[in-house]
């Protein structure tokens, strides 16, 4: 009895080590998510199952070896509405996507019955997502957001979004490639990531912001710079240069 007691002891310790290594995640762009994914899909998740390494969970008895009293992996059944990038020639409606089984290691939560967009990597042959990924309630996109996915983000991955924050941002971070555009995020309202597209200027190559109603309605109500530049306005005054004779100290009307 004392050591089954001990081993229960162990296995909490073991949890507890296992939950404190928690997953870490760099602020992405929509569009960076979107050309760096293997996939893009619209999907309906049907049916998870738990992996475990081993039957304790169904057993409850002590196994050989060691025990992990967590899922190692899950395993979600869902149906392909509509792809938007794809890796291969899997033309299939529905399909298994992979995630790992906790949190701690980037693992997903998925609710049955609810519609996703989807981003994640191929590993021989099995579709696999996780946290750093793009995974997000499909009903929560915008227009813009949509717009991109069918027009946009595929045709300007040769453009990417660089983030930076605080001083990084003021000291011209993320300025000096011209294959970038800078994003500074924001906890609430993110305009760049609701309606900014990072595209290539077909003069020069470069890569900017592209400019369009929303976006440039969103970062005026958070008082934010335009990230591209201002016309000058037409109707403004403009003065003749002053005469030699307003600055000669000398001059005497």
């Amino acid at each position: 009895m004392e050591l089954v007691y001990l081993y229960g002891v162990l296995i909490f310790l073991f949890t507890l080590r296992h939950y404190a290594n928690a997953c870490s995640c760099f602020p992405t762009h929509t569009q960076n998510h979107y050309c760096r994914a293997d996939f893009v899909i619209v999907a309906t998740v049907k049916n998870v199952e738990e992996i475990y390494n081993n039957q304790f969970k169904q057993t409850n008895k002590i196994p050989e070896g060691p025990v992990y009293p967590f899922p190692i992996r899950r395993k979600f059944k869902a149906r392909v509405h509509r792809s938007f990038k794809k890796n291969g020639n899997d033309t299939s409606r529905e399909i298994i996507i992979n995630t790992p089984g906790s949190d701690a290691a980037c693992g997903v939560q998925l609710d049955l019955n609810k519609k996703y967009i989807i981003g994640g990597y191929k590993v021989e042959g099995d579709y696999w997502i996780n946290l750093c990924g793009w995974v997000q309630e499909y009903k929560t996109l915008n227009r813009q957001q949509i717009k991109g996915l069918k027009f946009f983000y595929g045709k300007n991955c040769q453009c990417k979004v660089s983030w930076c924050n605080g001083n990084f941002c003021n000291s011209g971070y993320g300025n000096s490639n011209k294959n970038t555009c800078k994003w500074e995020p924001r906890w609430s309202n993110d305009c760049y990531i609701r309606y900014g597209v990072c595209s290539e200027n077909r003069s020069d190559g470069s890569c900017s912001w592209r400019k369009n109603r929303k976006f440039k309605t969103c970062l005026q109500t958070n008082d934010e710079v335009f990230p591209w530049k201002q016309r000058k306005p037409s109707n403004t005054e403009v003065f003749p240069p002053p005469s030699v004779h307003e600055h000669s100290p000398g001059y005497m009307p």
